[in-house]
């Protein structure tokens, strides 16, 4: 899909699931974004104690339209689901409990993550859950915090679990993430995994 040749050379260990996947997009590739925009969408992390993240800042640009016309916010606070949807945009952000009255057995490191589709091309998806009990070492890698366009900290887990198959559905609420604002203009969430409150904003700007 977005033909690079490090994508190809990790996945050549997975050969069933690349021929799947292969099989599913066809001749389907991502085209690289367009530069010119009337309006964006920001994702800031700001941080005190953190000194080392992957990303600070991502900015995402419409392609030539506006991304916030007819803009409407929908929120599902005890799923811990908040969406923005306009004729351009479709953008998730997970901010909640881990469910399951604490127990988590469903739930991934995912709290801020986002998911991003611009004019109906997936910009940002999640890579879902995989697999549940066959391989208990890849179903801790899809729901860790690394597997998730979330911000990082190198070496921690938003959510700490049990290592084995007793640990594989059960994910305890450390994170105790929570929406701060929810509006048009943005969003504001917090959580506390990695040890201190870690506070990510995304906000939107229009370009005249």
């Amino acid at each position: 899909m977005f033909d690079r040749k490090d994508f190809k050379d990790f996945s050549e260990s997975f050969t069933i699931d690349r021929k799947v996947i292969a099989h599913m997009v066809k001749d389907f590739k991502v085209e690289p974004g367009v530069d010119q925009s009337r309006s964006r969408w920001i994702f800031e992390v700001d941080f005190d104690q953190l000194k080392e993240v992957p990303f600070i800042k991502t900015e995402f640009l419409s392609g030539g339209g506006n991304l916030l016309d007819r803009l409407e916010g929908f929120s599902y606070p005890e799923f811990g689901l908040y969406i923005y949807k306009s004729t351009q945009l479709y953008l998730a952000i997970r901010c909640g409990s881990n469910g399951q009255n604490g127990n988590g057995g469903h739930a991934h490191n995912d709290q801020l993550s986002i998911e991003l589709t611009i004019n109906g091309k997936d910009i940002i998806k999640d890579p879902g859950t995989y697999l549940y009990t066959p391989l208990p070492e890849k179903r801790n890698l899809f729901r860790s915090t690394k597997s998730h366009f979330t911000p990082q900290c190198p070496g921690k887990e938003q959510n700490s679990w049990v290592e084995g198959l007793n640990g594989l559905f059960h994910l305890k609420n450390e994170a105790q993430a929570k929406c701060l604002h929810f509006s048009e203009q943005g969003f504001i969430g917090v959580h506390y995994g990695f040890g201190f409150p870690f506070i990510a904003k995304l906000h939107s700007i229009r370009i005249e």
